[in-house]
């Protein structure tokens, strides 16, 4: 992320804008079954199969590749990422996905309005 900051930094024009779409290690159901001791989303544990330490989730999807993230963040970390690179936070909002089961669907739709506990993170950052 600070390579992508620093060229971010040296190819915008001044006052240029950057918008950053990431997933949120704090998320709602991150801090949810981070409390019964289970890996957190988005934060992989193996790089063979993104279900271990969440296998729950074995059964939810057949899909077990990967995202290969190598860094997370919270709204906070992010935003500390932006201003160490010279940006200004202009905006920060939450985001959702479209791969929780239905009955889940409801809850982040409604975090969705706060960004430290929605699934998805988008920050609109100006260079100073």
């Amino acid at each position: 992320p600070d390579h992508f900051f620093e060229e971010t930094r040296r190819v915008l024009k001044r006052h240029g804008i950057v918008a950053i779409s990431t997933p949120n290690l704090a998320c709602w159901f991150n801090r949810v079954i981070f409390l019964f001791g289970y890996q957190p989303f988005f934060l992989e544990a193996s790089t063979q199969d993104k279900t271990v330490g969440i296998a729950f989730t074995r059964k939810l999807t057949p899909n077990r590749q990967p995202l290969g993230h190598m860094r997370v963040f919270t709204l906070k970390a992010l935003n500390d990422l932006i201003s160490l690179h010279g940006f200004e936070v202009l905006e920060a909002r939450g985001g959702r996905v479209g791969y929780l089961p239905k009955f889940l669907n409801i809850f982040d739709r409604l975090f969705s309005y706060i960004p430290s506990l929605a699934t998805d993170l988008i920050v609109i950052a100006k260079k100073k």
